[in-house]
């Protein structure tokens, strides 16, 4: 049986238009029998439940990231309101990191803003995902501690 929270992410997301059914063409090229849109989620009371649901399954879950990410642009709303739902429901205060799709040639520059929590300095990193894909596609990423 599924846990009260995600029974009401799974609600919320059919209800915005976020979570549809049918048959969807991927990128990929595979149909898919669901799609998951995040681009309707469209007012601050979802976008909040979402990174709270998010909060909620990265806080139990035996993974413990220590940082997140958020590729461009839908992930970057999600990424910020997961890292803003774990500080203040969970006591987990983790940073978090997104990219540019278009490499920024003024301020700090760069396709990748982070910041290094050891010195407190902004970096840009420009690795793509370790798979082999490139982060343009939506979502919360949670990157393994290091070792």
């Amino acid at each position: 049986m599924l846990p009260s929270y995600k029974k009401d992410f799974i609600s919320l997301a059919i209800l915005d238009g976020v979570l549809g059914f049918g048959e969807f063409t991927l990128k990929s090229g595979r149909v898919s029998p669901y799609f998951f849109n995040l681009g309707n989620v469209s007012s601050g009371k979802t976008i909040s439940s979402v990174g709270s649901y998010y909060a909620e399954t990265i806080a139990r879950t035996s993974f413990k990231p220590d940082a997140l990410f958020g590729p461009a642009y839908k992930g970057i709303p999600l990424v910020v309101t997961t890292a803003i739902a774990l500080s203040d429901n969970h006591e987990i205060n983790l940073s978090y990191a997104f990219n540019r799709k278009e490499e920024k040639d003024h301020g700090e520059g760069g396709s990748r803003p982070e910041r290094s929590e050891r010195s407190g300095r902004s970096s840009r990193s420009d690795r793509g995902d370790r798979r082999g894909r490139d982060d343009r596609d939506g979502g919360c990423r949670a990157r393994r501690p290091r070792r």
